[in-house]
């Protein structure tokens, strides 16, 4: 079962998000839920947000993570959508198996819903 899953700025420090999450088969790959029971905390890009995940682990190993949340804050919401990427990403699924990545996307629209994904290669 997963251990954490945190986001973080590429030069600021790595923030961890600290919870269990269910661990569901899933046509052959094993798939992460953290929604709507467990919610973390990060700062990516200048917005702090609230948000829960799900991702998908293929036997190969590779992951996807699809985050939704929040913003914190709402009075910090963009003028227009705004995407920020290359941010990194980490996941620890408690058996030595970290996975680290930059390949991320993330966009927060003006209402403050911000939805983004970690890809794992």
């Amino acid at each position: 079962m997963r251990k954490y899953f945190a986001l973080a700025a590429v030069i600021a420090a790595v923030g961890v998000g600290l919870g269990a999450s269910q661990a569901i088969a899933d046509n052959g790959a094993l798939r992460y839920v953290s929604c709507p029971d467990t919610t973390f905390t990060d700062t990516v890009g200048g917005f702090t947000i609230n948000y829960c995940f799900q991702d998908v682990v293929t036997s190969s190993g590779n992951a996807n993570a699809l985050l939704s949340g929040v913003l914190v804050d709402p009075s910090t919401a963009p003028s227009k959508a705004t995407t920020v990427a290359g941010f990194g990403c980490i996941a620890d699924f408690g058996n030595g198996g970290v996975l680290i990545t930059t390949d991320t996307r993330l966009t927060v629209t003006p209402s403050g819903n911000v939805n983004g994904t970690c890809k794992f290669h």
